[in-house]
């Protein structure tokens, strides 16, 4: 066995095999037993001075953990890594199951070990065996349990998923949509993956408290149904189109909890860094929350009793699987068209490097800033869209899915690749990269123009009371400035809303639609893009403008009240030059 030579002969032959009668997976060799010599025995004790370590010869058994006899008594000892924070849950259990024996004690625990005692001293050799098989009879089915490989609890939240069958419901309808009843295995063996044009993970305590909560109070004798997964089934995978939220955070406490059965969505990989963030935060808060169980009656009931009424949408219309989502959707955030155009363009994405770093600047494109606005949803959503609409003198619709539609791919030919990058806001939409770099551009123009002092004075006295003409002239002003900059700036602002006041002098009431046809038939845009400097756009828009204020009875209020934040508009620019215009604007306005 490799003992010390120096321990006593008796003490080794009627040890070793009696050892070996009740612990028989013990190792052989002399790895299994360590048995130094002090150099001596201390009067009064039964061979005190000395400590016996008899390891686990099984393979999933750590050699820090093992049975000890020091001092006089016998323990079990969890050493190392099995002593710190790590498995700190293990320790746990094996202290609340352990309770009921009362001739054991827990020591205080040391920063490099955890023990456990009998509490009476060992007298002889025979009472040594008779106190190692009681520990051994007590500990040993829960020290397999609890640190094995094969552990059925308190797993870390981290490894690999591989789906090792067909998943139940594939093919099992060939309608466009499918609708079953799914439990946990069930829906997870279905290879659930998250599309990109997903949002990212993003729950905080307060969700995932609130999920665990309800996950806490299930019964094993009722069925819990926990809303609605909508699934597009496609390319052989099952994409989430709404519970993505739920899923994974299910997913990281089934894990926690120890389930070993399939959990797709542990394989899927978040690059984008806010993703990332909120999953270890889940991570974090799950381990605390796992701290409180002490057996595995959470999980048998999840297992036994959650269910999902799951919707599978079969093949590519995406359309279809959006309309499921808005009017499913109830704990999720619904998805917007930019989504949508997201999933559409990274299609054309050949590169998976290229498709994420695409997907990560269409992320910051449209994040909404601190005042709750999109500066993608105010360039291309308004300004872009409406500018298109306005040169092909096209009414507009600003209801359902009118950015996508609008800025889907356009038709090409198949074998004329789509030259060009001058992103004119006109042109035709090519489908991937180029779209994204079309996106990209108009947003940092816009950003540049907003914060112009026409533009904020504009908005600052028309914003409220005159939206509807305000954010027409702002989308005028914006194809001036996209092709002439700021040159002459304040007598396009003029020229435009000079044009705009016939309306609103002449109307009692405006609609919206009403305005919206006066500006297409206004011809302002065509006239900018036709216009090849700012001279022949501000001759061409004055020679539109037939009327002048004095032709029209404002007295009523909210004429009168246009008329008056005209004036205070153009009191406040001093910077313009044209002469023709500062004669106008002189004597109309001032």
């Amino acid at each position: 066995m490799g003992l010390n030579v120096n321990i006593n002969n008796w003490l080794k032959g009627a040890l070793i095999e009696r050892i070996r009668e009740i612990i028989p997976y013990a190792g052989s060799g002399s790895d299994w037993v360590h048995m130094p010599d002090y150099g001596g025995e201390k009067k009064g004790t039964w061979q005190s001075n000395r400590y016996i370590q008899i390891y686990d010869g099984r393979s999933e058994i750590n050699g820090w953990i093992h049975y000890e006899y020091l001092g006089g008594y016998v323990c079990l000892h969890l050493e190392g890594e099995y002593a710190g924070k790590k498995y700190i849950r293990q320790s746990r259990e094996l202290k609340r199951r352990s309770r009921e024996y009362d001739d054991l004690k827990w020591l205080a625990p040391e920063s490099h070990c955890i023990s456990c005692i009998i509490k009476e001293e060992v007298t002889d050799v025979n009472d040594l065996i008779h106190k190692l098989r009681r520990l051994v009879d007590i500990f040993d089915d829960s020290l397999k349990e609890l640190y094995g490989e094969g552990s059925s609890i308190f797993r870390e939240l981290q490894g690999k998923y591989t789906l090792h069958h067909e998943p139940g419901v594939s093919d099992t309808s060939c309608d466009e949509v499918s609708i079953h009843s799914l439990g946990i295995a069930g829906l997870f063996d279905l290879p659930l993956s998250i599309p990109d044009y997903q949002r990212i993970y993003c729950w905080e305590k307060r969700q995932i408290e609130s999920l665990w909560d309800s996950l806490s109070a299930l019964s094993k004798k009722t069925h819990y149904h926990l809303g609605t997964i909508i699934l597009q089934h496609r390319g052989g995978k099952y994409e989430i189109v709404d519970g993505q939220q739920r899923l994974v955070t299910l997913s990281l406490i089934l894990w926690g909890l120890g389930y070993d059965g399939n959990i797709p969505l542990l394989n899927e990989r978040f690059r984008n860094n806010d993703a990332i963030k909120h999953i270890k935060n889940a991570k974090a808060v799950i381990t605390t929350l796992l701290r409180s169980l002490r057996d595995n009656s959470m999980l048998d009931a999840v297992l036994s009793s959650l269910l999902f009424s799951v919707i599978i949408i079969n093949g590519d219309n995406l359309d279809l699987g959006y309309t499921f989502f808005s009017n499913q959707n109830s704990k999720g955030v619904k998805l917007t068209d930019y989504d949508l155009l997201k999933a559409h363009h990274l299609r054309y994405i050949q590169s998976e490097p290229q498709a994420v770093h695409l997907a990560n600047n269409w992320t910051k494109l449209t994040k909404k800033e601190d005042d709750g606005t999109m500066p993608a949803e105010q360039s291309l959503g308004r300004h872009v869209y409406r500018l298109r609409k306005l040169l092909h003198k096209d009414d507009f619709n600003e209801n359902g899915h009118y950015v996508r539609d609008e800025f889907q791919s356009a038709p090409i030919m198949i074998d004329v690749p789509p030259f060009g990058e001058r992103f004119d806001f006109f042109e035709p939409i090519q489908g991937g990269s180029h779209f994204f770099a079309f996106v990209g551009h108009f947003n940092d123009r816009y950003k540049a123009f907003r914060v112009l002092p026409q533009v904020t004075t504009l908005r600052d006295k028309f914003g409220r009371r005159h939206k509807v003409y305000a954010t027409l002239a702002e989308t005028i002003l914006f194809a001036y400035y996209l092709k002439f900059g700021t040159q002459y700036l304040s007598e396009a602002l003029f020229c435009i809303m000079a044009k705009l006041a016939e309306h609103r002098f002449l109307k009692v009431r405006a609609l919206e639609l009403q305005v919206q046809q006066y500006a297409i038939e206004s011809n302002l845009v065509q006239a900018v893009q036709f216009s090849t400097s700012p001279t022949f756009f501000l001759a061409s828009a004055i020679g539109s403008i037939l009327t002048s204020v004095t032709d029209y009875d404002i007295n009523d209020g909210i004429r009168w009240d246009f008329y008056k934040k005209m004036c205070e508009m153009f009191a406040s620019f001093d910077d313009v030059t044209v002469a023709d215009i500062a004669k106008r604007i002189e004597n109309e306005y001032r």
